[in-house]
């Protein structure tokens, strides 16, 4: 893995100097792991929702739209000095997760204007996303170190050894964040 985090570290600093073909080629790994992401939370719901679920279905037709949209940000801000690999994943799990809030506000919208709405968006509980995603904003401001391991897990698609390795710390110590984090944001959602 070493090997894979330092050849990632050369294409950021390649990237941010101005190299097209080291942008290119960090595109590509965005690209498969925000794919591989999305298939996988595709397959979860699959499992959990049944295989002929509408908007399963509408979601992983959004799968390429999202990544190229996450694409285009992240090429915006070639200006940024991002100074290692973890500024870099957390940099792509906030334009994910940015992305997925303006798009749920925006069905939110659709919904709203719709004299009938469909099928898809009547299934989708708009609201409690926005709720869950205006409460990570507080528990990011009073646990930031385990919100980050959040997002680098949820938004970024890392593995919990990844972001230990990212983080400098032990993979029990994520684990023990990432529960925390799950655990503090169930109780803190009103239930339906």
């Amino acid at each position: 893995m070493n090997k894979d985090w330092n050849h990632l570290t050369q294409l950021i600093v390649a990237w941010q100097q101005g190299d097209q073909l080291a942008e290119q080629q960090l595109y590509q790994l965005c690209y498969l792991k925000l794919r591989a992401i999305a298939h996988a939370a595709l397959a979860k719901s699959q499992h959990k929702f049944g295989h002929n679920n509408t908007v399963l279905s509408k979601a992983m037709l959004d799968t390429h739209a999202l990544v190229n949209e996450a694409y285009i940000k992240l090429a915006q801000c070639h200006s940024l000095e991002l100074k290692n690999r973890k500024q870099f994943f957390l940099l792509v799990a906030k334009i994910t997760q940015q992305i997925l809030v303006d798009n749920a506000r925006a069905m939110k919208t659709d919904k709203r204007a719709a004299a009938n709405p469909s099928p898809q968006l009547e299934c989708l509980d708009i609201d409690h996303f926005l709720s869950a995603a205006k409460l990570l904003e507080v528990f990011e401001y009073h646990y930031p170190r385990q919100a980050k391991a959040l997002k680098l897990k949820y938004f970024s698609g890392l593995k919990l050894d990844e972001i230990s390795s990212l983080m400098s710390c032990s993979k029990s110590l994520v684990q023990k964040d990432i529960h925390f984090s799950k655990a503090w944001l169930n109780a803190s959602l009103p239930q339906n």
